[in-house]
């Protein structure tokens, strides 16, 4: 049976043109973003996480947030007690409002 929450499709909030897709453990975009996840993080939690973050910030502020990628890193560490790995984060911000939101 078609189960449509597992087939999101989500636009890539960087691009707004293009949209996400899902690619074994990495989020991708045409435009060239990379999102690393081991969370196995899948579309439809990351349009809630937007949509919840969009809602979130408009409730307060009418300016229009800005997304970015940054890196968090991993727990795993290797022989020095340092983390090997990194996982990309999609972050929204205002720098209006002063409003932050992790999406993934």
């Amino acid at each position: 049976m078609f189960n449509s929450q597992f087939d999101s499709t989500v636009i890539c909030p960087i691009c707004q043109k293009n949209n996400l897709e899902k690619t074994g453990s990495k989020i991708v975009c045409p435009c060239g973003i990379e999102l690393c996840d081991k969370r196995n993080v899948e579309l439809h939690q990351i349009e809630h996480s937007l949509s919840t973050a969009t809602d979130l910030h408009s409730s307060k502020c009418q300016q229009i947030p800005l997304f970015a990628i940054t890196e968090d890193f991993d727990d795993d560490s290797d022989d020095t007690g340092m983390s090997s790995a990194s996982l990309s984060m999609l972050m929204m911000q205002c720098n209006f409002c002063q409003f932050f939101y992790r999406i993934v």
